[in-house]
């Protein structure tokens, strides 16, 4: 990427710090931009409204990490979609290209053991509608000409995560647990999903920005599952004190783990972090 220059959108999130901070380690050229222009790292800060000229740069790779997870469908559809038409269209005046992060929940419920791109989105919540409308309204402006790449990502794994998440209830409930050790609802532990390390998905979001375009979605997935018992277990085995998993109301989506066999291709095989590993993020130990 040493001809491209990134432009991190929502650069004062979760997902948009660490983008910022894995570019910059690379060496990467960039600049982050927020509505308000608030300083992250040391790369340039800019507001939204600066977009279009720092898109204009020679290699320009605009990378969408804003959005909402919760809220009414309003707040969801101008934080999930309007932003995302406005990215592509200045994208596509400009000729930069575009990445935005969508979302496994786009895909609802799966009917096989491991989502592909291909299979057909079913989302069953607000959010997953609002995101899946997002990735709509980009592959209707790849099909105008636009260089863009929709990263579904699915679960993801680190310390101080805004917002509700199931894994950041765990590892707070964890963390509570005095050494005595304790118990932890979960709603249904045996739900499976598809994790990685906050900072590993972040390497790979940039290593695919040398891939934009070269598949209109990719998911950005381990290929391997993990039971919500057994991380639990493995965030209370890594602080070292005894735990009881009792769940409070069984039931939701059995199963959501993605086929990386696309991303691999690209940007190459990487081996699914370890249980202890991905305990390890989310409690905050390394």
């Amino acid at each position: 990427m040493t001809d491209s220059y990134v432009v991190v959108v929502g650069a004062t999130g979760w997902m948009g710090r660490r983008l910022v901070a894995r570019a910059e380690e690379r060496g990467l050229l960039g600049a982050a931009v927020s509505r308000q222009g608030e300083r992250v790292g040391h790369w340039p800060s800019h507001p939204l409204v600066d977009l279009a000229k720092l898109a204009r740069r020679p290699g320009a790779v605009v990378v969408n990490a804003a959005g909402a997870t919760s809220g009414e469908n309003a707040t969801l559809h101008r934080a999930n979609v309007e932003i995302v038409e406005r990215l592509a269209r200045t994208c596509q005046e400009v000729g930069a290209k575009l990445v935005t992060l969508g979302s496994a929940a786009e895909y609802g419920a799966p009917v096989g053991p491991l989502v592909t791109e291909l299979d057909q989105p079913q989302p069953t919540s607000p959010y997953g509608r609002s995101k899946l409308a997002a990735t709509q309204m980009v592959l209707h402006h790849v099909d105008a000409g636009l260089r863009a790449t929709v990263i579904r990502m699915f679960n993801l794994v680190g310390a101080d995560r805004p917002g509700v998440d199931p894994i950041s209830d765990f590892a707070r409930a964890v963390n509570a647990l005095p050494a005595s050790g304790g118990a932890v609802y979960p709603y249904d532990s045996s739900l499976v999903r598809d994790l990685m390390g906050l900072d590993r998905a972040a390497d790979l979001v940039l290593d695919l920005c040398q891939h934009v375009g070269e598949a209109p979605v990719v998911n950005l997935c381990s290929g391997r599952g993990v039971k919500f018992r057994d991380l639990i277990e493995a965030m209370a085995v890594v602080r070292g004190v005894p735990v009881l998993v009792e769940d409070t109301s069984p039931g939701g989506i059995p199963r959501v783990v993605g086929d990386p066999r696309l991303l691999f291709r690209l940007v190459g095989v990487r081996e699914p972090q370890t249980v202890s590993e991905l305990a390890a993020l989310a409690i905050g130990t390394t």
